[in-house]
């Protein structure tokens, strides 16, 4: 029994390897015809295809080793002028009462001298006090008071307002408190109707003034300044709500610790840049703010303004920039150069089947590149502290950082492209006022060997 399982093995055995040996050459000449059927070739990638496989390959080195290619731009917006305007002069009295009732005019049409009437300056809230001369030994009587935004011919009166109708004892003197903050800014006229019983007349008191009083905001952020002049952006309303219209904004300025310039600078809508020119490098000023209105009254023009009134804002303290930071010295350290490779695919070797035209198989060729690299360190003194928020270091290959604080010394390292050791490199500074309002200096340029 045991003989002859093992006999049966032996056979199945040797029937497999004469099986193996007989199927050697039909599994060879397959493998010889598979081959035949399958061609390689190089395929070369565009110029502008390496060009852009080497850009990029540069730029991943330039990532890693913290090259920075940023710059940064002070703001330069275009901007208005501000136009100078002068403000009319209030401390001159333009609504009196003089005279005694014999100066009386009663045969004019009507009496343009104000010798009738008597209209007070305004008050700090706006207020005149209206008061009339004596008529008890007179056959007139006053019976109604008038105002007009301009001189106007009593013959039309459709553009009188009327305030108010006299009776009792105020037909032969009266004293009223008139408040003018509500009629529109600038000058009006004032009406007061007298009367016999046969022919009535007008005394009218010319000027009588509706001057500013609101104050506006003035913030930091809307200022921007420059070596020789500073803008400013008005982002608020200019509404007046006393007169409910809108008003002009204006500022004046000063340097700090001296007087209000004796102009006012006119900045006529919100959201628009104004600039004023004209003023020293590295010097403090303080600016304010106002509404302000300029109007015709009797064909001539006029200009009010809140500071007249003492309203205007707070004063905001800006400083311009350096014609060029004053810079002590500059020196470079810590110089060291490093080399390292990188690779650019140039080209496909590719393998394909002769027949059908398909991609069996294919691989990216790549050249190989040394790329040199220098780091160092850039540090920049000057004598005394500033006055700044910062300085601005850039070098000549389009290095730049952005260096905060009011301080004697400021250090950044670098790495650039190329072998600089040995090599000058040029470095640049700019300082800046401010992070609110600017103040770029400048360029300061020198030329520092990289040791």
């Amino acid at each position: 029994m045991n003989m002859k399982v093992t006999v049966k093995k032996w056979s199945i055995l040797t029937l497999c390897f004469t099986m193996a040996f007989t199927c050697i050459p039909l599994f060879e000449s397959a493998v010889f015809a598979a081959d035949d059927e399958i061609g390689e070739k190089v395929v070369e990638l565009s110029e502008d295809e390496v060009k852009a496989n080497r850009e990029k390959a540069v730029a991943e080195l330039d990532a890693k080793f913290g090259v920075d290619n940023g710059i940064i731009t002070e703001n330069d917006d275009e901007s208005a002028p501000s136009e100078p305007v002068m403000e009319t002069d209030i401390n001159k009295k333009s609504a009196v009462c003089s005279g005694s009732l014999s100066d009386i005019k009663l045969n004019d049409a009507y009496d343009d001298t104000g010798q009738f009437i008597y209209v007070s300056d305004p008050d700090e809230n706006g207020s005149v006090i209206v008061q009339s001369a004596d008529l008890s030994e007179t056959s007139y009587r006053y019976t109604d008071i008038y105002i007009a935004d301009d001189y106007n011919d009593v013959s039309d009166l459709d553009d009188l307002i009327h305030i108010t109708s006299l009776t009792g004892s105020d037909q032969l003197q009266f004293s009223k408190i008139l408040d003018m903050k509500y009629f529109t800014v600038g000058y009006h006229t004032l009406y007061v109707a007298l009367t016999d019983g046969v022919e009535t007349r007008y005394a009218i008191v010319k000027k009588v003034p509706t001057y500013i009083y609101q104050k506006v905001s003035n913030s930091l952020s809307n200022y921007y300044t420059y070596i020789t002049k500073f803008t400013y952006q008005y982002t608020d309303s200019t509404y007046y709500s006393n007169s409910d219209e809108y008003l002009t904004m204006f500022m004046d300025y000063r340097k700090k610790g001296g007087n209000w310039s004796e102009y006012v600078y006119r900045m006529d809508d919100s959201y628009t840049t104004y600039e004023k020119k004209g003023l020293k490098a590295n010097t403090t000023y303080q600016v304010r703010l106002m509404l302000g209105k300029t109007f015709t009254y009797g064909g001539e023009t006029f200009t009010f303004t809140g500071r007249q009134t003492g309203n205007a804002s707070s004063a905001k303290t800006i400083k311009t920039a350096y014609k060029k930071p004053k810079v002590k010295k500059i020196d470079i350290s810590k110089v060291k150069q490093y080399c390292h490779k990188y690779r650019v695919q140039y080209a496909w070797r590719i393998w394909y089947n002769k027949r059908t035209g398909v991609i069996v198989r294919r691989k990216a060729l790549y050249h190989t590149y040394r790329y040199w690299y220098t780091r160092f360190k850039v540090t920049t003194k000057f004598s005394k502290k500033q006055g700044v928020a910062g300085i601005r270091i850039d070098t000549i290959h389009g290095l730049g950082v952005w260096k905060g604080g009011n301080k004697k010394s400021y250090s950044q390292t670098f790495t650039c492209r190329g072998k600089k050791k040995g090599k000058k490199i040029t470095i640049r500074i700019k300082s800046c006022r401010s992070k609110k309002y600017g103040g770029w200096s400048k360029t300061y340029k020198k030329k520092v060997r990289c040791r």
